[in-house]
């Protein structure tokens, strides 16, 4: 009998646990993880350890964004307080510290970028769009700012095949 309860009570956590994204805090193993499992790299920018629950027009991301998140991406914060986290801000290109950064699914290439915050809807055609593994991005030849960052994500343009 105390053994089906706790196989109960686990299933329920377990459900629970299946719409809430595991959070990286280190940008390279996020990349790493993610061109392992082929999926995007979600990149985001924020002030303080759990910033990324300050992203969202309404003051955190809806139950669906996080639902997404989970299933489909490999999720990174970056504490844009911190001088590392400084740093990959400007190399990302977001230099207000906050914003998001979508990879492709290797990891190497920028998909979309965004400085500052997204409405809830935005937010959801987004991760929708390039969490999608039939979207296709291309880069393009150009790099507008004129300079190479030390992170292998570039500017590119997605579209859709």
């Amino acid at each position: 009998m105390y053994t089906s309860m706790l196989v109960l009570a686990f299933s329920g956590f377990a459900a629970a646990n299946a719409d809430t994204p595991t959070w990286l805090n280190d940008y390279s193993a996020a990349v790493g993880r993610g061109a392992a499992q082929k999926k995007p790299v979600a990149v985001f920018l924020a002030t303080g350890v759990n910033g990324w629950k300050m992203l969202g027009h309404e003051g955190g991301l809806s139950r669906e964004a996080l639902k997404i998140l989970a299933s489909q991406y490999v999720c990174v914060h970056v504490d844009t307080t911190a001088p590392e986290g400084k740093r990959l801000a400007g190399a990302l290109e977001i230099p207000s510290g906050l914003g998001i950064v979508i990879s492709d699914r290797t990891g190497q290439v920028q998909a979309f970028s965004h400085e500052g915050d997204l409405t809830d809807a935005k937010m959801l055609r987004y991760l929708q769009r390039y969490g999608d593994p039939h979207y296709v991005v291309f880069t393009t030849e150009t790099n507008p700012s004129g300079h190479e960052n030390t992170y292998p994500a570039a500017r590119s343009v997605g579209r859709s095949c």
